[in-house]
Formats: structure tokens, sequence, C-alpha cells
């Protein structure tokens, strides 16, 4: 098994909108600073003019975690296409040292000249992600998470003309939101004129279900994906696919302990610890299968704890070039609005311990 790269110029936490509206009036603004809170040390904008009027705003926000070079989302290319990524490549696209991951995946999809190449680009992907990719020559928007939910990801449909379509990581005003549904890949077409409607059209990942049932996808789609919004046809239209979306699943070891592999009797008055350490020592079967899930726990570990950047001071960058710096005392807190007895070290890696084995055994690797 390939275990994520951990020598990478940057991995970064991502909270971002999209908003696409016709009159175009930047309403959301002061409505940001919910994002800038969670992604404080970078900020970046762009807009671009679509059909009819349209107007659509891309914005990210970072949490620099991981490596020495401060990524800037939303990432664009040299074609004018955009990725705003707030994920984890563990494996199927290969990333190589010293890159960005958000880098390497816009430059694949870059070179993807109709929908079977983006999507099969996307379900390469292992790990946890949301994204949002705007393809500049088709003027198509596409956004979606990964098949298990595992990063956040709203939407805001619009009701009527003057009513916007917006997509956030969180939720920025009063106005219904919900959650994006982890079923597949979604692709946006904004209206090519006033009296046009946007259409979506959802690739469903292969066996899809709707989260937390059994049911398929295609049962009650357009009020399940709706969820309580309007799904009216005058502005909105939604179609579900045929084209399935492989996605990667994690294999379940259902056939331990392997065929012709016996467990040696526990001897009497033996403790479990005592029984345990025997079977390690006489068993060459059983000392090689626990070697191997030690090495595949400790590089999990391993990948989430390498390189991160050291708490010494926050740094903000904006959209004008300018730095803004808070300095921060000689336990990593800031002196203006954290109690001193906050932090004794500069850690930057935390664990919920509960004491039972599982974090016991993560504690154990990551110290």
């Amino acid at each position: 098994m390939e275990m994520e790269r951990i020598e990478r110029e940057d991995d970064d936490n991502e909270d971002f909108s999209i908003f696409i509206e016709f009159d175009g009036s930047d309403q959301h603004t002061h409505e940001q600073s919910r994002l800038a809170h969670r992604g404080p040390d970078r900020s970046h904008q762009c807009s671009l003019n679509l059909a009819c009027g349209l107007k659509a705003t891309f914005i990210g926000h970072v949490l620099h975690l991981r490596g020495n070079c401060l990524a800037t989302q939303p990432a664009e290319d040299a074609y004018g296409n955009l990725l705003l990524w707030n994920g984890e490549i563990f494996d199927g696209i290969e990333v190589p040292d010293g890159e960005s991951d958000t880098d390497v995946l816009l430059a694949k999809l870059g070179c993807c000249k109709n929908e079977d190449e983006i999507l099969a680009t996307m379900a390469q992907v292992h790990g946890p992600w949301s994204f949002i990719y705007w393809q500049k020559d088709n003027q198509s928007l596409w956004f979606g998470r990964d098949m298990f939910g595992r990063r956040s990801l709203l939407w805001h449909l619009p009701s009527d003309w003057k009513d916007e379509f917006y997509l956030s990581s969180v939720k920025l005003d009063n106005k219904v939101h919900t959650e994006v549904p982890a079923i597949g890949i979604f692709k946006l077409t904004p209206p090519a004129s006033q009296t046009g409607c946007y259409s979506i059209t959802v690739f469903p990942w292969r066996l899809a279900v709707w989260p937390g049932t059994l049911e398929p996808v295609q049962q009650d789609f357009s009020n399940r994906l709706s969820a309580g919004q309007s799904l009216s046809e005058g502005y909105v239209q939604v179609t579900l696919s045929s084209n399935e979306v492989p996605s990667h699943r994690p294999t379940i070891n259902r056939t331990f302990p392997p065929d012709g592999l016996s467990r040696p009797p526990a001897l009497p008055g033996q403790s479990h610890l005592e029984y345990l350490q025997n079977v390690l020592q006489t068993s060459e079967q059983y000392r090689k299968l626990s070697d191997q899930l030690l090495s595949v726990l400790l590089m999990a570990v391993k990948t989430r704890v390498h390189n991160h950047v050291p708490l010494k001071r926050q740094t903000v960058i904006n959209d004008s070039s300018v730095d803004s710096t808070v300095e921060q005392n000689s336990n990593g807190c800031n002196s203006l609005d954290m109690p001193d007895t906050c932090m004794k070290s500069e850690a930057r890696i935390a664990i919920l311990f509960s004491g039972g084995i599982d974090s016991t055994v993560i504690a154990a690797l990551a110290d």
C-alpha cells in the first residue's frame, strides 16, 4: 500500500466560497469574516464576467499547516482555469516530493478535454476532499465532495432572477443553506441568457446511496437533492446522469485470521499480556502480521504530524500584498487574547484522548 508522501511544499486547510449573481454587487463582502477566521494566513479572490451580465466571484482563505510554501487559492493555470481545493491526496495521483497537491491536481484537470476525463481524474483521488473547479473553455463549474463527505461544502440555490447561486465551506448569511450531498460530482452550466436557467448535472458515484441510508440516489432524487430548497424549473434544472463515477473505497479484511493460521492455546494462569507476548515470540506469521499493522499505523500517523509550521507568529497576506503579523509569546500564545496558561509549548498537534486503545496507540506513535 502506498501511503501519503510527507515532503510536500504545502498541506493547508482551505475555506472557500463562490458566488454567481446578476448584479455583481459584492453584497457578501462583510460576511467573509466567517471564512477568514478559519483561514487567516492568506486570502485571495478573483472575479469573472460571464454571459448575460452574470459575475462569478471566487474567494479562498488558507490556514497554513505544513511545509514552507504558503499556497494561494483560488489557484489559476495558464489557461484561465480556477481551482478551490480543500483536501489531501493520499494516493491515486502521484504528487512529487516538494510539490503542492493543489498545483498537481489543477494541472491534471487542465489537461482534461471532456467530461469523462474530469470525472476519471477526480475518481483517482484517495483521501478527504471538497473542490470547486472552473473550466474556462466550456464555461462550466465542477464541484463536489469525496464519497464519504469528509470535507464541508454547502450550497444555496437561487429561487428567482435576483437571487444568487453560491457554494461555500461555511454558512455565510441567513439564507437557506444545505449540504451538497456526497453522492457524486456536480457540473453546473450558468444561464446563457436572461431567460435561461442554471443547469446542474449530477454524475453519481457507482453504487451511491443517500447519506445515512441504504437507498440508491435514483430514489426520490429531486426532493432529496434540494433538501428543502426551491428547485423551480424556471431557475434551476437538475439532471441525474447515467454515467456513474468509480470511487476509491478502502477494503476491509474480512478473512482474518487467514486460512491455515491457528491460534495457540492460552496456558493456565497466563495473563492477556503474557499470552500476546508468547504468540508473537512463537508464531512467525502472527509476528509478520503485527509488524505490517504497526508499519501502516506508523506511516498513517507520520503523514499527519510531519513538517508542521512552527507556532512562532501568524502572518496574514491579503490581495493588496500587505503583510500584517501578530507577535506571539514564547509559549506560542497570542498575548493579547489568550491567557498565559493556555499553552506551555509550541504544540501544533492535539490528540483527543479518551483513554481507549485507539487513542492510546495513536498517542504512542505520535510521541
